[in-house]
């Protein structure tokens, strides 16, 4: 609960500085929605390099975070378990989605394949 808690006001607080930051710095609304694509971008690299750096040294990546967890206490050490989690469902969830879109592209093209010979055969 706790750390739940506590996720949910660090997501909170990012999303107040991201809101702030833009209204603070853009011109217009065109710059606002280019300060925000940039920064979902920068965050999209950060999941791809905390993946990235989970597949390539895990053990180094885990004994830097339980370094941060020691600093900072229980509640680090509760969210980087669920972030660690978090990633390795969302990894899971890309394979499958990977293995569905192959199937559907092959049955695809036995369909398209089905039916131009149909096709021939309607037309003799």
């Amino acid at each position: 609960f706790v750390g739940g808690c506590s996720l949910f006001s660090i997501t909170c607080l990012a999303l107040y500085a991201t809101v702030v930051y833009n209204v603070a710095t853009s011109r217009s609304n065109v710059d606002m929605i280019f300060n925000t694509v940039i920064l979902f971008f920068v965050n999209d690299l950060d999941e791809k390099l905390f993946t990235s750096l989970r597949m390539i040294c895990p053990e180094w990546l885990e004994n830097t975070t339980s370094e941060v967890a020691a600093s900072f206490g229980d509640n680090v050490s509760i969210n980087i378990q669920y972030a660690t989690a978090n990633h390795q469902v969302k990894d899971r969830q890309e394979r499958r989605i990977g293995k569905i879109e192959k199937t559907l592209t092959r049955k695809s093209n036995a369909i398209k394949t089905v039916e131009a010979k149909h096709e021939k055969l309607k037309t003799k």
